[in-house]
């Protein structure tokens, strides 16, 4: 569970590293965890929402219900990938009315794309080595957010996305495609598996 939070902060500080050898921009602690689509809102309620809307809210339907379903007929990582797909099907209203995204044209939209499927398969890899914990794999999910959206130096979460895009294809090779893991990949949801197991 520790690694939900140890992991995103980790990547963080490592793009701040390399933001600094190359860019030179300060850094604005005091923008850390802050919000600019909410800037109201308090930290404490910004955090519990995004780990609630977007960890829990997107993990407990892609990882917790549809990976282990997808990963009874096929490997780990084309599991992943399958559900990417579906993933990025989701998401697709938000270039209608998400400033951001409407803007991002051809090669924005080819890289918002990727990012969705390694993103796939970066949580298709937590979701297996944590043994199928929606609870770790969610908490991930929303912490990375709030590390990636910190607008506390130019280019941070360009340059997490970066690194997160390297580390995640090097799972591959690492883990193997089959399982994305150490161990067996997870093929029942979470509700269905009997007591102790």
């Amino acid at each position: 569970m520790a690694a939900a939070f140890l992991l995103p902060a980790a990547l963080f500080a490592v793009s701040l590293v390399v933001l600094a050898i190359f860019d030179g921009s300060p850094v604005s602690w005091n923008r850390m965890g802050a919000s600019t689509e909410y800037p109201e809102m308090p930290l404490p309620i910004f955090w519990l929402a995004n780990v609630v809307c977007y960890g829990f809210g997107e993990e407990v339907g892609w990882r917790g219900f549809a990976l282990p379903r997808i990963q009874t007929r096929r490997s780990a990582l084309s599991s992943a990938l399958l559900l990417g797909l579906a993933w990025a099907g989701w998401h697709l209203p938000l270039f209608t009315f998400s400033e951001g995204l409407s803007r991002l044209g051809i090669g924005g939209t080819a890289g918002w794309l990727m990012s969705i499927l390694t993103g796939s398969v970066l949580m298709a890899w937590f979701f297996n080595s944590s043994g199928g914990s929606v609870l770790a794999v969610a908490i991930f999910h929303g912490v990375l957010d709030i590390f990636m959206t910190s607008p506390v130096a130019p280019y941070v979460a360009t340059a997490m996305g970066a690194i997160l895009t390297i580390g995640t294809i090097a799972l591959v090779p690492l883990f193997g495609p089959s399982n994305l893991a150490r161990r067996a990949r997870v093929t029942e949801a979470p509700g269905e598996r009997g007591p102790g197991r």
